[in-house]
Parts: structure tokens; C-alpha cells; sequence
């Protein structure tokens, strides 16, 4: 894919190992988020806020040896940034694995004891999951592909459109998973109320989550408009002048990511 969108061979050379890294990674991720979201759907939420914040120091951690070759590491360069953040992501998924066999609020549900046994019964229960799942799963799929196709094109323009493209979607995707996380609070809320079918407290729900996401995206859309150079320079030399092209590009890709994310707010919290 690399070659076919003609990227540069530099690139590519950098960013084949680091692919293969970050793929030895994408079981105990699904894992994870799997579990995570069985957490936040009976309302335990704080153990996966926790081990979010664990996360991040280990992937600091062991991206560092990697990278750099410390502590006895080997030096992967780039690549070693995807074996930092497989690894961190396996150790949480056993940590939340090992919680939710053992935890006193999640041993009830026993949720490993038949997971190898197929009946009737849970045949089709995971159709009707697969039927409620799938078109939410082709949702996130078809956007995702969208950023990839996206990055994929700006490294055909070059590598400073590529740099830039960079530093506007990790801002993107900062504020982005934000209102990720308070419609996962809103998807909880509604779920109860259907269950008790309030409306009126399911309305609330919605609206109250609706509006704290619109304000929050609104905030950082100031920021990303109004200050852009401040946020690219937590990254890169402003002052360099061989960095001006990828400002340019910076500036504009955090204009569309501001207007994107102020569109976006709503079909996330709906």
C-alpha cells in the first residue's frame, strides 16, 4: 500500500517495521477494549480511568528503551515505538483481564467461565449482537479508513504535508476522544433509562452530554484557530526556517480540524 500510494522510500523504510510492531498488538487491544467496555456497561468506570492513566507511563517507559536502546534494549528507532506501545497495551489487557475475573463488583458475572462453549442459546445471542454491533463497527471502520486514506495521501504531497497532517490529527483525535468517552457516559445513561422508560430523564441525558461535548469541542476549536503556531511548537522549531512549509500546512490542517470537530461533536454524542 505504501508503494502503490508512491510515498517516499524513507518513509516506507521507516514505517514498514513500525506497522509490523504496532500488528502484534491488535489482539490484546481488541481484548482490552472489549473488556472496557463491559466495565463501563455495568457503570465500572474508575479501574478502566486508572489503567488509562497506567498506560500512559508505561508506553513513555518501554518507548524509550526501545527507541533508544536503554536498559539493555536493543535500538529499534521508529519501530521501537510500536513494540512499546504492543507491550504496554498486553500488560494492561492482562491487568483488566485479571480484574474482571477476580474483582468482588465482576465476579458475579462469571464472564470467562463458558467462553469456549457454543449452544443454541448463545449462538444466537452473538447474531443479535453482531446485528446491533455491526453497523456501529462499520461506522468506526469506514471513518478510520477515511484517516488512514487521508494520511496515505498527504504523504504523496510531501513530507512536511505528511508532519502536518500529523500534528492537526493527534490534536483532532485529543478533543475527539474526549466526547468519545462522554458519550460512552451518555450511551450508559440511556441504556438505564430505556430499561425504566423515562424519557423524559433519557432526553436529559442526552441533551445535558450533547451540550458539555459542544462546549468542550468549542473551547479547542478556539484554541486550534486562535493560537495554532503555540500548538505546533509543542512539537517542532518554529523558529526554523526549513519547518515554515509544515507550518503552513499546520495552520490550515488545524482550521479544518476545528471546524471538523464542532461538526462531529453531535454524531458522537448522538
Amino acid at each position: 500500500i505504501l508503494y502503490l500510494t508512491g510515498q517516499d522510500s524513507a518513509v516506507i523504510q521507516l514505517a514498514i517495521p513500525y506497522c509490523h510492531a504496532l500488528a502484534l498488538g491488535i489482539l490484546p487491544l481488541n481484548f482490552l477494549i472489549s473488556i472496557e467496555q463491559f466495565l463501563i456497561g455495568i457503570s465500572v468506570t474508575r479501574p478502566v480511568f486508572f489503567l488509562s492513566l497506567l498506560k500512559v507511563p508505561l508506553e513513555i517507559f518501554f518507548i524509550y528503551i526501545f527507541l533508544f536502546g536503554k536498559l539493555g534494549a536493543p535500538k529499534l528507532g521508529l519501530a521501537g515505538v510500536g513494540y512499546g506501545m504492543t507491550l504496554s497495551v498486553t500488560i494492561i489487557a492482562i491487568i483488566i483481564g485479571c480484574y474482571a475475573c477476580f474483582s468482588s463488583r465482576c465476579r458475579q458475572y462469571k464472564i470467562f467461565s463458558d467462553c469456549c462453549k457454543i449452544n443454541s442459546s448463545s449462538s444466537s445471542y452473538l447474531f443479535k449482537l453482531i446485528r446491533i454491533g455491526l453497523p456501529l463497527g462499520g461506522m468506526y471502520c469506514i471513518e478510520l479508513a477515511l484517516f488512514a486514506t487521508a494520511t496515505f495521501m498527504m504523504g504523496y504531497f510531501g513530507n512536511d504535508s505528511l508532519a502536518a497532517h500529523q500534528i492537526a490529527y493527534q490534536c483532532l483525535v485529543f478533543t475527539l476522544t474526549i466526547v468519545f468517552g462522554i458519550s460512552q457516559g451518555t450511551t450508559v445513561r440511556v441504556g438505564y433509562e430505556v430499561g425504566c422508560k423515562d424519557k423524559v430523564a433519557l432526553k436529559l441525558a442526552v441533551y445535558v452530554n450533547m451540550g458539555i461535548g459542544f462546549c468542550f469541542m468549542l473551547a479547542m476549536a478556539v484554541l486550534y484557530i486562535g493560537f495554532p503556531a503555540n500548538i505546533i511548537a509543542l512539537g517542532i522549531d518554529v523558529n526554523a526556517l526549513n519547518n515554515r512549509p509544515l507550518i503552513h500546512y499546520g495552520i490550515i490542517f488545524l482550521l479544518l480540524a476545528a471546524i471538523l470537530q464542532l461538526i462531529d461533536c453531535f454524531r458522537l454524542m448522538s
